[in-house]
């Protein structure tokens, strides 16, 4: 809500004014009033308090006491036997021209396209917790949308900037990529014994890739306010409107993820 608040007083090149119809009082409970009251000060978020007791008065910009609120993003009401109910965030990859590729330029394609990811990955400073390739896609997952934000930016101009046809390789050769965050299921693949992240927010974002621009990173409504929120910096969010996603998965507001 408040990442949403701060994107919409962007577009109307205004002010984001917050108000909180609250007591005073700390529940520590991630979500409640203290909690978010807390989260706005932190951001630097403007507040109006108006306290419903009998007898108080309208208090502008009054800050909140420290929230002992557990950690961003762990929810355990979900959790199921065998696995963790957590928020994260969700990167897709696909690379544009892969089925286009010669028997003999496979080999090439996974030398030299795969084997730059695999070297950006040893040195990057936004590295994923979880990775799963499958042919020219890419599943990650980060604990911090900040550096799934940055990791995607940085992962598009790298292959955006390479000169294939001296690797072998088609000049087209290009990459897109979505982004989401959302609550997944995260445990252990029963037949593979891997690490497994997964739900209806990992399908969404598996959506979301195919019909981005090749070359372009787009993110969701949520990935957008998430990073909105927590006035993450080096981040640029365009908004697209609301597109049909994949194979009829339905509409949903979309942004383009640039550089400042």
């Amino acid at each position: 809500m408040t990442g949403l608040a701060r994107l919409r007083s962007q577009v109307l090149d205004t002010n984001l004014q917050a108000l909180a119809i609250w007591d005073g009082s700390i529940t520590g409970d991630v979500g409640g009033t203290s909690s978010v009251v807390d989260m706005w000060q932190r951001y630097g978020v403007a507040t109006d308090r108006v306290d419903p007791r009998p007898g108080t008065r309208r208090s502008p910009s009054a800050p909140a006491p420290p929230s002992p609120a557990g950690k961003p993003g762990r929810d355990t009401a979900g959790d199921e036997p065998g696995f963790q109910y957590a928020i994260r965030a969700m990167l897709f990859a696909d690379a544009v021209g892969y089925s286009r590729l010669s028997e003999g330029q496979i080999p090439l394609f996974f030398e030299h396209y795969l084997g730059a990811i695999a070297s950006y990955n040893r040195v990057s400073k936004h590295s994923p917790e979880h990775i799963e390739t499958a042919g020219d896609g890419m599943y990650m997952v980060f604990d911090d949308p900040h550096a799934a934000g940055h990791y995607a930016l940085e992962l598009s101009e790298l292959i955006a900037g390479r000169d294939w046809p001296a690797l072998g390789l088609p000049a087209h050769l290009s990459m897109r990529i979505g982004l989401h965050c959302g609550p997944v299921y995260i445990g252990r693949d029963p037949i593979t014994g891997s690490p497994l992240y997964t739900g209806i927010h990992a399908s969404r974002t598996a959506r979301i890739e195919p019909i981005t621009p090749p070359g372009q990173v787009y993110a969701s409504g949520a990935f957008a306010a998430v990073a909105a929120a927590r006035c993450m910096e080096g981040l640029r969010f365009s908004y697209i409107g609301r597109t049909q996603l994949a194979k009829q998965y339905g509409a949903l507001a979309l942004y383009h993820v640039k550089r400042p």
